[in-house]
């Protein structure tokens, strides 16, 4: 056998190669990255479960766009369903314990069994592998990274994790082992024996002393291994349980177990639903105070508009007062002038003279023009002879037959007023004009 030949009993790893890797890190200080992979491997085919897990966490830590992360994902996956079917450093249980029948069914199992199931094996069988197995030329012991990268081939061709009948098992391990023999470089055919489990019922006579009748299982016949000289050489050496558990793929989850997953599940859904309801409530408490908030500030506003409209009210009627008593003043001023004029000629013994009215009245206007003056209100003091429409209103007309008298002014009725030089009232007057012109036009 040369050692790029690749079987399943070269996957399970050398007991020695953990204590090397472990002193060779020690001296160099640190090791590469597939190293690593290979250590945790190694840790997964012992049983490590927990060691392998947390240092292939490390290496995916360290690098997570790592070449190898598919394999440290894989074997990651591996080691949780190993934990979580088989905890380590306990041996799976007994699907049942041996009832008081187990001699009757040892008695069966030799009847059925006929002289393959007889508890006296013949010498000479022993006697003659142990013969093959000597004739067989020696072989060079697999290295650790041999040893490394077959089992990482048959961890690879594991199926994925699911529920399994013995006979399933038996022949997936079959067909894994035929695969791996067809695979070699060399074309030789390499068969590994495994040895059948030995039964519950001679275990407990061991246990207690008796007779040690071993009855085992109907087993597949092992095929030989061919040689490049001919000769046959039987492999005797058992794979061990990781191999032969990625061989087969895992096994049945023990009925408490899938109760207890089935419990979790069911408990992490209740939880997922909690967190959804707490979510809830809080959404609920934000709004209400989103709510109570915009009511506050709907309160504050409009307290602010009803003393804005308030304050308006009040300015406007100050204004308005503000803007009225200066001609309150004035006006009392007026009334006190008129009051002298009326009083100076009640008491006048002679009769009023119309020179006296005259002045008396041109007075009062004139304190009427100073009252108005101060409101920025003037008298149009202008007389133009004919109509000019920007500040003169027609309010009367006078018919001429001399066409050049034709909008001449007559008479002004009331004068006019400008306030801040625009026209307040405008003057009105008489206007004159030529019929008989308009009529020959």
């Amino acid at each position: 056998m040369s050692p790029d030949d690749s079987t399943v009993d070269e996957a399970a790893p050398d007991a020695a190669a953990p204590a090397e890797a472990d002193a060779n890190e020690a001296e160099a200080g640190e090791e590469d990255e597939k190293a690593r992979w290979r250590r945790a491997l190694d840790f997964y085919l012992e049983g490590r479960l927990t060691e392998s897990l947390a240092l292939v966490d490390a290496i995916l830590e360290a690098n997570p766009e790592s070449d190898l992360r598919p394999r440290l994902e894989r074997l990651r996956r591996r080691a949780a369903d190993r934990i979580e079917t088989e905890p380590e450093g306990e041996e799976p249980e007994e699907d049942a314990e041996a009832d008081a029948d187990a001699p009757e069914d040892v008695s069966e199992a030799e009847a059925e069994g006929g002289d393959e199931g007889s508890s006296d094996e013949d010498p000479s069988s022993g006697d003659d592998e142990a013969s093959e197995v000597a004739e067989a030329p020696e072989e060079a012991a697999p290295t650790s990274e041999q040893a490394a990268e077959a089992a990482t081939e048959v961890v690879e061709a594991a199926p994925e994790p699911a529920a399994a009948t013995p006979a399933e098992a038996s022949g997936a391990a079959t067909k894994t082992e035929e695969d791996a023999l067809s695979q070699t470089p060399s074309g030789r055919v390499v068969r590994v024996e495994t040895p059948p489990p030995e039964s519950k019922v001679a275990k407990k006579q061991a246990r207690a002393g008796g007779v040690r009748r071993v009855v085992r299982k109907p087993a597949a016949p092992a095929s030989g291994v061919t040689s490049g000289s001919g000769a046959a050489v039987k492999s005797t050496a058992a794979p061990g349980p990781a191999a032969v558990k990625a061989a087969t793929g895992p096994s049945k989850l023990h009925p408490n177990a899938a109760t207890k997953i089935g419990v979790e599940k069911i408990h992490g859904s209740v939880e997922n639903v909690a967190k959804l309801i707490r979510g809830l409530e809080t959404n609920l408490v934000r709004i209400a105070e989103a709510y109570q908030r915009v009511t506050l500030v709907s309160k504050r506003k409009e307290q602010a508009y009803d003393q804005l409209y308030e304050e308006l009210r009040t300015y406007k009627d100050n204004f308005l007062l503000s803007a009225q008593k200066p001609l309150f003043k004035d006006i009392l001023l007026l009334y006190d002038g008129v009051r002298r004029a009326q009083k100076r000629f009640e008491d006048g013994e002679e009769q009023v003279s119309r020179e006296d009215a005259i002045k008396a009245f041109q007075d009062i206007l004139e304190e009427i023009l100073e009252v108005l003056y101060r409101r920025d209100i003037e008298r149009i003091e202008e007389q133009p002879e004919r109509l000019e429409i920007d500040f003169q209103k027609p309010v009367r007309r006078i018919e001429t037959d001399d066409p050049n008298e034709d909008k001449q002014v007559d008479q002004i009725v009331r004068d006019g007023f400008r306030m801040d030089g625009a026209i307040l009232r405008p003057q009105e007057v008489v206007v004159k004009r030529c019929l008989k012109e308009k009529g020959q036009s």
